[in-house]
């Protein structure tokens, strides 16, 4: 999750820069590249670990990327701005992380002290 930490803060600091739309979009499409590895990646692990909530996971990971992918066309087609997509990421990806990752264990780990 540091990564997309990273990602996050690297957009942020796009924007606050106003460093133009090129470097915004840059940081945006590094940003969905990363995020798809991850989530595959995340997906994989609960497979191979046997999570019973992997479908719940896939269906959250489907609709952050429809609609980041609505966000980024929104504002590069002007009808959006900067900032509702930045917020939109960070509360997403921060309650996705805290909320659903954190439930991420073997079946048979459930009731098990961490």
């Amino acid at each position: 999750h540091r990564r997309l930490l990273q990602w996050l803060n690297d957009l942020h600091d796009a924007i606050n820069a106003h460093r133009g739309e090129e470097l915004v979009g840059q940081t945006l499409a590094g940003l969905e590249a990363y995020v798809q590895h991850h989530f595959h990646d995340e997906e994989a692990y609960m497979e191979q670990v046997r999570c019973p909530l992997l479908e719940q996971h896939r269906a959250e990971h489907r609709g952050f990327g429809c609609k980041l992918q609505d966000y980024t066309a929104r504002v590069a087609a002007g009808d959006g701005n900067w900032q509702e997509l930045f917020d939109f990421l960070v509360d997403w990806l921060m309650n996705h992380i805290h909320e659903m990752d954190q439930k991420i264990q073997p079946p048979d780990a459930a009731g098990a002290d961490i």
